[in-house]
């Protein structure tokens, strides 16, 4: 079972449940965030703690929770373009106990395979999907008839109207949200900027020299420095 899981507490881009309950969360990540780690683990959590039942006959039985993020950029903890972060013994290593809870990073930024050396279908797959914008078919759709669908999929030209309005309004409000956030940064750029010719014309000024050469040197005009 696969759906989207949207509410006011949390938001996956794709909960998977497998026949046995094994919860998949999956997520697109496409810019870094901080405390990134921190998030993921944090919504694993939340999907282990629900299982609990009420009642004195629940005995802990947990089915395991699976954390999949597809990046778009790399951690500074990545030292491949896979790193998988479990449960283990600090001493040995080892997993500990059974496998409950398990966070997979799959880094396209640090993903470099060519088509020629993908050999499993995990590689085929992070091949395709960091370099789908190039094909018009599916270098692979010789080996798994999923890799063509995969493609199908991802053609704008072959969506319902339904699909269509759904991308591209989340596509919107991705462009708003990538739109604000440069706006931001250049804002608390320039403010930077300002106060560090501030700073810099109010030590000149200290050093008695005259406004009109201040305002020459950092761009602040005349009034600005008299103000200081």
């Amino acid at each position: 079972m696969v759906h989207l899981h949207v509410s006011y507490w949390q938001i996956f881009d794709l909960l998977c449940e497998d026949v046995d309950g094994t919860k998949f969360i999956l997520e697109m990540q496409n810019c870094p965030q901080r405390y990134f780690f921190n998030r993921g683990l944090y919504y694993l959590c939340r999907m282990v703690s629900r299982q609990g039942k009420t009642g004195r006959d629940w005995q802990y039985g947990l089915l395991p929770v699976y954390g999949i993020y597809l990046l778009n950029f790399s951690l500074p903890e990545f030292h491949n373009w896979r790193t998988d972060v479990i449960l283990a013994d600090e001493a040995t290593g080892k997993t500990f106990g059974e496998v409950k809870l398990k966070q997979i990073y799959l880094s396209f930024d640090l993903f470099n395979l060519t088509q020629e050396e993908c050999k499993t279908p995990l590689e085929n797959w992070i091949y395709i999907l960091k370099n789908m914008n190039l094909f018009d078919m599916s270098p692979f759709k010789e080996k798994e008839d999923a890799f063509r669908r995969l493609l199908d999929v991802a053609n704008l030209s072959a969506m319902t109207d339904h699909e269509r309005a759904v991308y591209e309004e989340n596509l919107k409000i991705y462009r708003d949200w990538r739109a604000t956030l440069i706006y931001a940064v250049e804002e608390a750029e320039e403010k930077g900027k300002a106060e560090e010719q501030r700073l810099i014309a109010a030590n000149f000024k200290k050093q008695g020299i005259n406004s009109e050469t201040i305002a020459q040197c950092t761009g602040l005009s005349v009034e600005e420095i008299d103000e200081l």
